[in-house]
């Protein structure tokens, strides 16, 4: 897997969702949502985003990744199949990016 781009989180470390209020695990994005009838821009969970989110990209938000102890948006390109789309996984012990086409998997 190649790194095309890396980008730290510059604000406060985000600790909870901004609306289910769960804890961030390993992910949490940065990115325009549809909360109580209104769009804002919030720090929100994959699983928020997924039902309220708008999408990635430019105007919709960013992922971020807990990586070697810092918040990373990393946009990665599978080396086997050449999609940009990754999630990450935590196992007992080992933390695994996962190419969501073609499943090959790198340890982080």
């Amino acid at each position: 897997m190649q790194i095309l781009r890396k980008k730290y989180w510059r604000g406060s470390v985000p600790v909870n969702c901004d609306c289910c209020k769960e804890p961030f695990d390993l992910m949490f994005l940065d990115a325009r949502v549809r909360h109580e009838g209104k769009d804002i821009w919030g720090k929100v969970c994959p699983k928020c985003h997924g039902l309220i989110g708008y999408g990635i990209g430019i105007g919709n938000g960013q992922c971020y990744y807990l990586l070697a102890g810092r918040w990373q948006s990393v946009q990665l390109k599978c080396d086997n199949c050449g999609v940009k789309s990754f999630e990450l996984h935590s196992n007992p012990g080992t933390k695994e990016l996962i190419c969501s086409m073609c499943l090959l998997t790198r340890k982080v």
